[in-house]
């Protein structure tokens, strides 16, 4: 194994140097000027923006995230609230627009702080009105500005999924030296709602023991929409229902449980609609799909499903109009609906990501003025970047790369959709980089997205630093959407439950082939990445077929008995895989590509971080170990204080730089007449 250390040595080939240079100028670091947009808020009046963004200051932390308004040519000026070492996070404004809120914590701290200051004066004096032990995960002001609803974390307890990954707060840079003990009967942490009033002292009321609460909103200002479920493991969240709680003492009002999964609980400024959305998700940041409506009064569920658009934000405009964004195949739509009607209408439509962060191919907004919503927005050609949108005009208010990110961020080549069917028939569609430099036939990178229930669309730099480095070097890159995708409905999402590998791995292949027939890629020079669930079908691809010159999967799951034992999403994979893992003869051994090692030949490279909650570093050693026992070329590194992905400057620089070097030895020279013939999944 190796384990690399912030002065780890440079991969062989691309220089070390070019490679951070090109990772700093992506990032700016040490600008001072964030370039990735976290979160976001807007006055109901549409005159008050404040944007959560982070940036990267030093080489060898993982940047950190401050709070900004926008200047007058558009750049951002930071709010200065808190010590500058703090992270700021969930910025929310008062109703009115004359306050705005938020959470600091401090590096290592156990607690969080919740801030409250005055808008009218940037620089003026925050009062800290509650100190929160753990994390605090949402902040939402009540409709008509009375109190904060917060939902908090109890200290350790990890964040969702793959975002609970990474050393926890407040550890050491380094592991301890006292043994780390778990027991049966210690029960899990929970997470619970704290309200906060806001008259000085700050009266604060937090909800009990018997739920575990997940996602929280309010509903009027009498009562709050939860999701949630008496377990509070992660699997539970799975199952969670969604309830209406008395905002005073906690007591159930109203419940409605469903098959597929529950989020975004909010309700109408006068509490008498509560809305939520249902849909096939894979992790609980990642939910889209249709959207339910509770009469309060009847107790009446409705549903509106918003035609082939799976909604992915709400908020609510006034009592009869609920604003909503979602994905529509490789697009992003927004819409009202009718509350009473139960419609939903069109109302826009972009190419671009409208997200946030890692999750940015999944949209939000938030419904400003009469018709107005404020989105941000991203594409390959358009920086990171927030807009106004209103019936008769569109408004870009702040936007975050400057020069140098710009130049280094941008793709050298052009993106356009693709699309090819399925061995059934099935329509499906993706996104393609072909190069500059260079004529077609290229050396092509298929890069398999995370969930599975994910999508690839339009984003700046396709969310990494690597992309543009890939494509500078002459690399078309193939972004595909299989079968299991977000953004095509439940029924098509669906598809992946119980077959995880199976005709979703065989998309992949068919879209690969349609790029061959085009005569867009060079059968010698194919080469598969990704991360997560684009890790699993990576180790898998490589031991159905050969096609492969080279391989590199971050955080795969090899082995999904281990992975089901050993993750902090244990049901997931009861989930996907359709069965518990019992059984020799099922799917959690049939579908774990350490079981058919033995069958590949395709040099692989592995990344893992040490502290992945989420699929844990042993899933890549596993692999690794197989594939070597086995004689196939790889390499194994795993980076010391990450999780399910790199954050430290140090690791993605080192990170990138490993996975260029390793196509580049494996693809650039090979030639078609030293390639057996192509296999396919059998």
């Amino acid at each position: 194994m190796t384990s690399v250390t912030a002065r780890a040595a440079a991969p062989a080939g691309l220089g070390i140097d070019e490679v951070r240079r090109h990772v700093e100028r992506c990032l700016e670091v040490g600008s001072g000027r964030p370039t990735e947009i976290r979160d976001l808020a807007a006055s109901r009046d549409g005159r008050v923006l404040v944007v959560c963004a982070k940036r990267h200051d030093l080489p060898a932390g993982p940047g950190r995230s401050r709070l900004y308004r926008p200047a007058a040519d558009g750049a951002l000026a930071e709010l200065a609230i808190a010590p500058e070492q703090d992270d700021l996070a969930l910025p929310r404004c008062s109703p009115d627009g004359a306050w705005l809120a938020c959470v600091a914590r401090a590096p290592g701290a156990l607690r969080s702080a919740v801030l409250l200051a005055p808008l009218a004066d940037a620089g003026g004096a925050p009062r800290r009105i509650a100190e929160l032990g753990g994390t605090v995960e949402q902040l939402a002001f009540s409709p008509g500005g009375s109190a904060l609803l917060a939902l908090v974390a109890d200290p350790g307890v990890p964040a969702a999924g793959a975002q609970g990954s990474g050393r926890p707060a407040g550890a050491a840079g380094s592991p301890g030296r006292e043994p780390a003990i778990a027991s049966s009967a210690d029960p899990p942490g929970r997470r619970r709602v704290v309200l906060i009033g806001l008259a000085d002292p700050w009266p604060v009321r937090a909800s009990g023991e018997q739920l575990n609460v997940w996602e929280a909103g309010w509903c009027g200002e009498e009562a709050i929409a939860v999701v949630a479920s008496a377990g509070a493991e992660e699997g539970d969240w799975y199952g969670a229902a969604l309830l209406l709680l008395d905002a005073r003492t906690f007591a159930e009002r109203a419940r409605v449980e469903r098959e597929r999964q529950l989020a975004l609980p909010c309700g109408s400024p006068s509490g008498a609609t509560l809305a939520a959305v249902e849909g096939v998700a894979a992790a609980r940041t990642l939910v889209a799909g249709d959207v339910l409506l509770l009469d309060v009064a009847s107790g009446e569920v409705a549903t509106v499903a918003a035609g082939d658009v799976d909604v992915a934000s709400l908020s609510w405009r006034d009592d009869d109009r609920l604003h909503a964004i979602g994905l529509r195949g490789l697009d992003t739509v927004a819409g009202e609906i009718d509350v009473r009607a139960h419609t939903f209408t069109a109302s826009w439509e972009t190419s671009e990501a409208c997200g946030v962060t890692r999750n940015a191919t999944f949209p939000v907004s938030h419904a400003v003025e009469a018709r107005a919503f404020v989105v941000p927005r991203q594409s390959a050609t358009r920086r990171p970047s927030v807009a106004l949108v209103a019936p008769d005009r569109e408004r870009t208010l702040a936007s975050l790369a400057g020069e140098e990110a710009d130049a280094a961020a941008a793709l050298d080549g052009t993106l356009a959709p693709v699309r090819w069917e399925g061995r059934d028939g099935l329509a499906l569609e993706g996104l393609l980089v072909e190069p500059a430099a260079g004529a077609a036939p290229h050396p092509l990178l298929t890069w398999i997205h995370g969930g599975p229930v994910f999508r690839w669309s339009d984003t700046w730099s396709m969310l990494a630093p690597l992309a543009p480095l890939l494509v500078r070097r002459g690399y078309a890159l193939f972004f595909p959407n299989p079968r299991g995708s977000a953004g095509r409905g439940a029924a098509f999402a669906a598809m992946v439950r119980g077959d995880m590998g199976g005709e979703d791995a065989r998309d992949v292949l068919t879209g690969i082939d349609a790029l061959l027939a085009r005569g867009i890629a060079d059968p010698a020079r194919l080469g598969v990445l990704g991360r997560s669930y684009g890790g699993f079908m990576t180790c898998w691809l490589v031991t159905q077929t050969d096609r492969f010159a080279a391989a590199a999967a971050e955080c795969p799951v090899a082995d999904w008995i281990s992975q089901h034992h050993t993750s902090n999403l244990g049901r997931f994979d009861e989930l996907f895989l359709g069965e518990p893992p019992g059984r020799l003869d099922g799917r959690h051994v049939q579908r774990s590509p350490v079981v058919h090692a033995h069958a590949a030949r395709t040099p692989t490279l592995l990344l893992a971080g040490a502290e992945d909650r989420c699929t844990p570093p042993g899933q890549a050693g596993e692999f690794f170990t197989a594939l070597r026992a086995n004689g196939v070329e790889s390499k194994l590194v795993v980076y010391p204080d990450e999780g399910h992905g790199q954050e430290r400057l140090e690791s993605i620089v080192h990170a990138t730089g490993e996975v260029v070097d390793w196509f580049d030895r494996h693809l650039a020279d090979r030639r078609a007449s030293l390639v057996k013939p192509l296999s396919t999944c059998s």
